[in-house]
């Protein structure tokens, strides 16, 4: 059984048409001080995956239950098994 550390953040900024990569900052910096490890993906809203991929150095997964501006970080590459899950909006 694997110990999934998750981080939901709520960004104020996401109306504000700041691209995600410069949004990711805060948020990536704030999970690595609290769980001493960097997330390796983020769950984002659908309308605000700007395309699903990798974005500084984070594997982006539109998560279909997520309200707009908020986002979900994980640090456990097991909860995206061949980059697709049961939340996501990709085809697998």
């Amino acid at each position: 059984m694997s110990k999934s550390v998750h981080m939901l953040w709520f960004d104020e900024d996401a109306k504000k048409k700041t691209p995600l990569a410069t949004r990711l900052a805060a948020p990536v910096a704030r999970y690595r001080n609290k769980f001493k490890q960097p997330p390796v993906a983020v769950f984002v809203p659908p309308t605000e995956a700007e395309p699903e991929g990798e974005l500084e150095g984070l594997l982006v997964v539109a998560c279909k239950f997520l309200p707009p501006s908020h986002y979900v970080y994980t640090a456990d590459p097991e909860d995206f098994s061949d980059g697709y899950n049961e939340f996501s909006t990709r085809k697998p």
